[in-house]
């Protein structure tokens, strides 16, 4: 075996007993040791974002400012600093940064100083830039010069020479507009042409739309203060005054432009606060200046831009010639519905607007009461036409408290409906019920809602008031309506019984029941509501030829009073005598004592009618209850029985 063999037995006998030579391997030798890389340097930025990191803020700002490289001083690092907060309530960092530039000799760069300037100038810390600028700290130019001409105060002032100095000639120009310096204006005009005349009212213009219209108060202020042009000479063909005349007028400045072009320029560019001054100022002294085209523009923007001021100068009539029907267009645009209709002088327009739905019902019935009877009918018939719950409500408001000056029955006209459910038809109800409840003593009017309720079928509004003893009605009139009514209203019976027992029509509630085939609802009011009813009923019934046997029905149990004559009505009919058993069965002792005459006046109505053979049965019957000796009642049975036994 080699080498190797040999190992690799060795090996594997010891591994299986347990026992051999260990092999011993070899260490592979350690590379040496690379040397160690030195750590990058930080740059100015890194430095610079860690201790901005760290809240560092003093030494941030002095970094930013003196780094050698001055690669720092950037637009960003500014927008850094503005973004950091002070966590101590101490100096903003920003101004930390500002200061730590300021201290330096060379100055701040452009972007520095328009970024210093800025909260400078809103600061009102003007005259603190300007020194430093004097001082060279801050660099003039165009964009620091828009800085300073945002200053309320010496603003454009500070601002002109950089312009100027910049080349920026339109700017120039409008720092002397805004200035108001309007000698300085005249001598720009003459180095163009020293012929030509500066046009107020056109820097008016640019001004407006360059800075807003808000600045121009000094250049206002400056053209008030003009003096007067020139006066024409007397005589024209005095070649001395004319001569004069012309060089004055050569050498005066151009007069103020109409007061009513500069309102009207200061309303184009935003400027309504200044505008309306000028305005009202003028309207107050009466000089005539400001049209009516113009009061409504004015106005029209007050509306627009605040409602509830524009409504104070309308309630205060300050802009006398507005023209009312484009303001009332104008609120109707922006939904000042009220406002609109006060102002509309045509009522085909109010009456369009009345008809929408933001409108309230107040403002809709006043609407219409300030107008004469036809046009009110036509406005309210144009509610009624629209066909909606709201306007319907209108409506029938306007018609309730303008009744007496538009007329009842136009009214009513407008409300008959076109077909049953509509929107009329509820409105024709609601209507005529708050007449009623005003006026409970008209007839007439009571009788129209009673009409209006049955074709609607209203029945429950028929039960209430034909119920209610406080609402008058002709109760023949009613009770036919009622009668002949179709519907829900001819299948309730209970109006109908209302006006018949408040007005004593019992017959007439008999038949008509009994052609309804609604005899249990009558047996029903005999029994529980009036019980002296029964005998007119019972008249009634038997004369419309109704079964004796069903009368009996709906009259019993007899009431005894009444006892006699349902008796009489019952044997002229010629009632069966089991019949007129049973119906008097329950008139008993009890009943005899109560009354005296009862039996008295039974036995007349059936000898009356040779009929007093049918009552034997009755008569029997009390008999054997036994009668108190003596009393009418047993006297008046005992003769009749006698009376029967004698003559059949």
């Amino acid at each position: 075996l080699g080498p190797a063999a040999a190992e690799e037995a060795e090996g594997a006998a010891g591994a299986a007993g347990g026992e051999g030579v260990a092999v011993v391997k070899k260490k592979k030798p350690k590379p040496p040791p690379r040397p160690k890389t030195p750590p990058r340097p930080k740059t100015d930025a890194e430095k610079f974002a860690a201790l901005m990191e760290a809240e560092e803020w003093e030494k941030a700002a002095h970094f930013a400012a003196t780094s050698a490289s001055q690669e720092l001083r950037t637009r960003e690092t500014v927008v850094a600093f503005q973004a950091a907060k002070a966590t101590d309530g101490g100096k903003p960092p920003v101004l930390r940064y500002f200061g730590a530039l300021l201290a330096l000799k060379g100055g701040l760069t452009h972007d520095e100083g328009v970024a210093l300037a800025t909260p400078m100038v809103a600061q009102g810390q003007l005259p603190l830039l300007q020194r430093w600028i004097g001082e060279g700290r801050l660099r003039p130019s165009e964009q620091l010069a828009d800085v300073l001409c945002d200053a309320e105060r010496g603003g454009p002032a500070a601002a002109l020479p950089m312009y100027r100095e910049a080349g920026v000639d339109e700017k120039a120009t409008l720092c002397l507009v805004e200035t108001g310096d309007l000698e300085a204006l005249r001598e720009e005009s003459r180095k163009e042409d020293p012929a030509s005349k500066p046009d107020w009212l056109a820097l008016l213009g640019r001004l407006c739309a360059a800075r807003g219209a808000r600045r121009a108060r000094p250049l206002l202020d400056a053209l008030y203060a003009l003096p007067p042009p020139p006066t024409p000479p007397d005589d024209p063909t005095d070649a001395l005054e004319v001569a004069s005349y012309n060089i004055e007028l050569a050498h005066a400045p151009p007069p103020m432009p109409p007061l009513e072009a500069i309102v009207g320029t200061l309303l184009d560019h935003g400027g309504l606060p200044l505008a309306t001054e000028l305005a009202t100022n003028s309207l107050e002294l009466g000089s005539g200046e400001i049209s009516g085209g113009l009061q409504t523009r004015l106005l029209a923007a007050h509306l627009a831009e605040d409602r509830a001021a524009g409504e104070k100068l309308l309630d205060a009539d300050t802009f006398p010639e507005a023209d009312p029907q484009a303001t009332a267009q104008t609120c109707e645009e922006l939904g000042l519905y009220a406002r609109a209709i006060r102002l509309h002088p045509s009522a085909d327009e109010v009456g369009r607007l009345i008809c929408e739905s933001a409108v309230d019902v107040s403002t809709a019935v006043e609407a219409i009461g300030r107008m004469g009877p036809p046009q009110g009918l036509a406005a309210v018939g144009r509610l009624v036409d629209t066909d909606t719950p709201e306007a319907a409500a209108k409506a029938v408001a306007a018609a309730i408290a303008l009744h007496g000056t538009l007329g009842h029955s136009e009214l009513a006209s407008l409300f008959r409906p076109k077909e049953a459910g509509d929107n009329r038809e509820r409105a024709l109800l609601d209507y005529l019920r708050a007449r009623v409840a005003a006026a409970g003593d008209d007839a007439a009017l009571t009788f129209e809602y009673l009409g209006a309720c049955c074709a609607a079928g209203q029945v429950d509004e028929l039960e209430r008031v034909t119920r209610d003893r406080s609402i008058a009605y002709d109760a023949v009139q009613a009770c036919t309506l009622l009668r002949e009514a179709g519907g829900a209203a001819g299948k309730d019976p209970r109006p109908l019984i209302n006006v018949c027992d408040r007005h004593n029509l019992f017959g007439e509630l008999a038949t008509a029941l009994l052609a309804r085939r609604q005899l249990r609802h009558l047996m029903l009011y005999v029994r529980s509501v009036n019980r002296a009813a029964s005998a007119p009923v019972c008249a009634a019934l038997l004369e419309a030829g109704c079964e004796a046997a069903r009368v009996a029905e709906v009259v019993a149990p007899l009431h005894a009073p009444s006892a006699p004559a349902v008796l009489g009505s019952m044997l002229d009919a010629e009632c069966q005598a089991d019949v007129v058993a049973s119906l008097l069965e329950p008139l008993d002792g009890t009943h005899l004592a109560q009354d005296d005459s009862l039996a008295a006046s039974l036995i007349e109505a059936a000898a009356g009618r040779n009929k007093l053979p049918l009552l034997k049965p009755w008569l029997d019957a009390r008999k054997a209850e036994g009668l108190p000796p003596g009393a009418p009642n047993s006297e008046a049975i005992e003769g009749a029985i006698k009376q029967i036994k004698k003559w059949w």
